[in-house]
């Protein structure tokens, strides 16, 4: 994680963050939108997926769709 709050560009390091703290699928997080942090950025919704340059609700798995909880020191950073 150390690593990772080195990267220079705040995106790309908050979608590091993500990766590694959640274990979500890199096009799952891309498709996050503002609506899917809940809980005061405690918890993700995850319901879509990025595909090249479209957000498609279609998802790996039919048990991808679900809840993801954050740390409390990311939800601090993602807000």
């Amino acid at each position: 994680m150390a690593e990772f709050a080195k990267v220079k560009g705040p995106k790309y390091r908050m979608i590091l963050i993500l990766a590694a703290s959640t274990g979500c699928r890199i096009g799952e997080l891309l498709g996050l939108e503002i609506k899917d942090l809940l809980d005061d950025c405690t918890t993700i919704r995850i319901v879509q997926q990025a595909k090249g340059a479209k957000l498609t609700p279609e998802l790996k798995t039919a048990n991808s769709a679900r809840l993801v909880d954050i740390s409390p020191e990311v939800a601090a950073l993602l807000r």
